[in-house]
């Protein structure tokens, strides 16, 4: 089911039957909002919406999903659908139905995001975005997803770069504040992620077994939702005794404020064996 102009610029209703055969309902209008309009307001024969549940526009699905997703998964990966969705409204517009996004759509997104974005960037938006439109169909929205078929762009492999353990040494020597250098050895010696060592708290530490327990939590989600325990005989805490009065759900490594500044550091060194 679908609209589409004919030679004198009125928008027609087109529809299969049980039986295959096609049929057209005039929709009296030039306007394709009105056409649109008409489209959600007119009683079809039973047959021709047999694969459609529900008639819904892009901005409709975009608040019902965005909600599914922020009780189902990290906050992170909200913010990842949310950025690729709001894109996709922002190219095929909010008040286009669902059921009638077709491949020549979504090449279209893929051609306007491919203009400012890198192709891993847009690769990861499509993800999304097939992820989303795979719920539509779950939920019965859509007879099928019509990203299904189609490409990701090609990527690069880029040679990866270790930094010498002498380079390394050169680094930490020129940190003069103690708690980012905490910070920095702690990731060498756990290979910890980023978003795992903001997110640890006293409560995961076990100083007296020298162990720590990566685990999700209400604000936090490991990658894979995996739980893991790391020892950490040779990683870079504080003192115990500076921390034994302190409430366990604090943050292990204190103020996150100079969190911000090890992010930039360890995204411009890009270690390998620091971070996965």
């Amino acid at each position: 089911m679908f609209l589409s102009t004919r030679y004198d610029g009125i928008y027609y209703l087109f529809y299969d039957d049980a039986d295959g055969r096609r049929h057209k309902i005039s929709t009296r209008t030039k306007n394709k909002s009105e056409a649109l309009e008409f489209l959600r307001n007119q009683k079809l024969p039973q047959d021709a919406t047999k694969n459609i549940r529900s008639v819904i526009t892009l901005k409709q699905f975009k608040e019902e999903y965005l909600t599914f997703v922020k009780v189902n998964a990290a906050e992170r990966t909200h913010r990842l659908h949310e950025i690729a969705i709001r894109r996709l409204v922002e190219v095929l517009g909010e008040n286009i139905f669902i059921h009638t996004i077709s491949p020549r759509d979504i090449e279209k997104y893929k051609i306007y995001l491919s203009q400012t974005l890198d192709p891993n960037t847009v690769n990861i938006r499509l993800k999304k975005l097939k992820r989303a439109f795979n719920v539509a169909v779950d939920w019965e929205l859509l007879e099928k997803n019509p990203f299904e078929k189609i490409s990701f762009l090609k990527v690069a492999h880029r040679t990866i770069q270790f930094l010498p353990p002498e380079d390394f040494e050169k680094l930490v020597s020129v940190i003069t504040e103690e708690q980012f250098k905490d910070i920095v050895l702690f990731a060498v010696t756990t290979g910890c992620r980023r978003a795992e060592i903001t997110n640890l708290r006293w409560e995961n530490v076990n100083l007296t077994m020298k162990f720590v327990t990566i685990q999700s939590d209400k604000n936090f989600q490991v990658k894979a939702g995996r739980m893991r325990t790391l020892p950490i005989s040779h990683a870079r805490l504080p003192l115990p005794q500076t921390v034994l009065n302190l409430p366990i759900s604090l943050p292990a490594f204190g103020d996150l404020d100079i969190l911000g500044t090890a992010s930039v550091i360890f995204s411009f060194i890009s270690i390998p064996f620091i971070f996965r």
